[in-house]
């Protein structure tokens, strides 16, 4: 409902009626999620209001979404969504690709462990639970969360009952594939470690995570293989520490499995996330009958070469 909305409704019900010959006027109702209290900034109280703010919806079931998460990049989520595309919808990336930096859920801030005092208003509340909301769904939506670092466990914790697909990757063919499509330079890593380093230096995690990033200035391949490392660690912490560890049924898909027995790790999917696999789409033929020619750079499919063994050292040594 809109400002002007809100105000002829207020216009409309809070002053006596002229006609003396009308009905009276019904009391005015709020909506539920502007009446109800806003949670208190901790995550079970987002989790609590969130299944309210489900409820007063149309009253369909929906189901929670089922998460895509990653080691790091390049671990074989472009296969995951495409293979998905026909049967579930998908969000990609909504925390860590549409949200500003300044936003307290951020990946790219300093997430804390409650959302008090993060500044936001009753209308960030309210906006927050209709995303989260969003999320739900019948059929059950995809969530695609590759790199959330330090936020890893705050976003995993407002979607409790999400079943986690874990894509993991040899940290040698991460490294060849950023090598080979100069990705570092190209997404501006050399940032990104800088503002994982800082947030490792925080109170919350400076003892166990600030050792594992020293802000030393580290070449790209040193630095990439520190990333991964923390960001393993961090979703391995989310996904089976805690009061409830096997709670959330998961599924850990290897980048090696995919490729090699595609159709065996496809069924091993459909059957964990209970969906038919859509059939794939006719390849499109060119006027010679061969496929059209095509840029592998981000393939996730085919045997990939390894350009540089030195890669390998480097990881290893870090």
């Amino acid at each position: 409902m809109t400002e002007v909305a809100l105000r002829l409704r207020v216009m409309t019900t809070s002053h006596e009626q002229t006609d003396p010959g009308a009905a009276p006027l019904p009391p005015a109702t709020p909506h539920p999620a502007l009446s109800a209290a806003l949670p208190d900034g901790t995550i079970r109280s987002i989790v609590v209001r969130l299944a309210a703010h489900l409820n007063e919806r149309d009253g369909r079931p929906a189901s929670p979404p089922a998460l895509a998460l990653g080691i790091f990049e390049r671990v074989g989520s472009n296969w995951l969504s495409d293979s998905l595309r026909g049967a579930m919808p998908q969000h990609n990336e909504p925390f860590r690709q549409q949200l500003g930096r300044e936003h307290p859920l951020s990946p790219g801030n300093r997430v804390p462990p409650s959302l008090q005092g993060t500044g936001l208003s009753g209308l960030g509340w309210h906006h927050l639970l209709c995303a989260l909301s969003d999320l739900h769904g019948q059929p059950r939506h995809l969530v695609k969360e590759t790199n959330l670092f330090f936020a890893t466990d705050t976003v995993l914790g407002m979607l409790p009952e999400s079943p986690a697909v874990v894509l993991t990757r040899a940290p040698i063919g991460i490294a060849s594939s950023f090598a080979r499509g100069r990705l570092w330079d190209r997404w501006r890593y050399g940032d990104r470690y800088a503002q994982v380093a800082a947030t490792a230096r925080a109170p919350r995690w400076r003892t166990a995570f600030a050792p594992l990033l020293p802000q030393d200035d580290p070449d790209p391949a040193t630095a990439l293989g520190r990333l991964i490392v923390v960001n393993s660690l961090l979703l391995a912490r989310a996904l089976f520490e805690g009061d409830e560890p096997s709670r959330r049924p998961r599924l850990v898909i290897p980048y090696e499995q995919h490729v090699s027995d595609p159709g065996r790790t496809e069924v091993g999917l459909t059957q964990f996330l209970g969906i038919g696999m859509p059939e794939p789409a006719d390849e499109l033929l060119n006027a010679a009958g061969a496929t059209p020619a095509t840029d592998t750079t981000f393939a996730t499919t085919g045997r990939k070469d390894i350009p540089c063994q030195v890669l390998l050292f480097r990881l290893v040594a870090s």
